[in-house]
């Protein structure tokens, strides 16, 4: 993971749902976004992202570009997503599971992009 990334991206997504769970004793924030369906399916070897603020949106963001070349931003809101980020769990390193079906539906079969290793700073 590489860190020193410059976000080229000029939209972002908020996610639809999302909540935080644990992976192997560390924090891992479950979100879904459906727009990303073909971006699960990709096999991450790999990522560096970057967060910003959005004074417009009241909300952070975080942008990542997979190896691949893929690059996507997540928005955070104040007022919705962003509640996750004042959890406790975000004042650690935590992991990203990206899916594009709904938390409720979700069995041993859905498929998840995993993104590792992240440190919020806000």
């Amino acid at each position: 993971m590489n860190n020193h990334y410059s976000p080229s991206i000029t939209e972002a997504h908020t996610p639809e749902d999302g909540g935080w769970t644990t992976y192997e004793d560390s924090p891992v924030l479950l979100i879904s976004i459906p727009a990303f369906g073909d971006l699960v399916h990709i096999e991450n070897k790999g990522y560096s992202y970057a967060w910003l603020w959005d004074e417009s949106c009241n909300g952070h963001i975080f942008c990542f570009k997979l190896n691949s070349g893929e690059e996507r931003a997540i928005l955070f809101a104040e007022q919705f997503a962003g509640k996750l980020l004042k959890e406790p769990e975000a004042r650690e390193i935590f992991h990203i599971a990206l899916t594009a079906s709904e938390l409720t539906e979700m069995d041993d079969d859905t498929t998840i992009l995993w993104l590792p290793g992240i440190e919020f700073k806000s």
